[in-house]
Formats: C-alpha cells, sequence, structure tokens
C-alpha cells in the first residue's frame, strides 16, 4: 500500500485546486514550516515536497458533472447570486 500526503484536483491544463484538495496534517504541517524557514514566497512550495496523487477533473466529473465542487465564494453578494441556483444536497458520498 503506497502512502500519499495530498490528493489534488488537477485541471487538463494542468492548474492545481489545493484549496479543494485532502492532506495528511503532519507533513504539510512540516513542509509549510520549512518553505516558511527558507524564505519560500510560493505558496504551492510545501506541496511540491509532499508525496501527491493528482486527482483529474474527469474523476471528479463522474460524481459532479457541473463541477459544483468548484464554485467559488468570496463575499455574500456571491452567495446571494448563487443561492438560488443550487438544489439541496440530495447525495452523500462517504470515503472511509
Amino acid at each position: 500500500m503506497r502512502i500519499i500526503d495530498a490528493a489534488i484536483p488537477r485541471w487538463e491544463d494542468g492548474f492545481l485546486e489545493p484549496l479543494h484538495a485532502v492532506y495528511r496534517c503532519k507533513p504539510m504541517i512540516f513542509e509549510t514550516k520549512k518553505a516558511i524557514e527558507a524564505g519560500e514566497t510560493i505558496i504551492l512550495a510545501p506541496v511540491y515536497k509532499l508525496k501527491v496523487d493528482f486527482v483529474e477533473i474527469d474523476d471528479i466529473r463522474k460524481i459532479d458533472p457541473d463541477l459544483r465542487t468548484f464554485i467559488n465564494i468570496n463575499t455574500p453578494e456571491d452567495m446571494n447570486r448563487i443561492a438560488n441556483k443550487i438544489s439541496p444536497i440530495t447525495n452523500f458520498i462517504c470515503i472511509q
């Protein structure tokens, strides 16, 4: 069994979605501290040091065809704008 430190969505063009990812805490904290101490200015610097499985967008589309997973909400106005467009969640996926 291979142990990974993160599962990160990756778009077709290679763009990563690090805020929609899952991380093992200890490795991420360790690499983040090292990056800060080294003066790294790239937010993904710790991620590049982890053992990562990339989750392709096509795999996400299988369970989220409209890719609502990636809706960007930054303000109350954003929330109001999309509130009526999204139906309530009716299915849950439990990952053990």
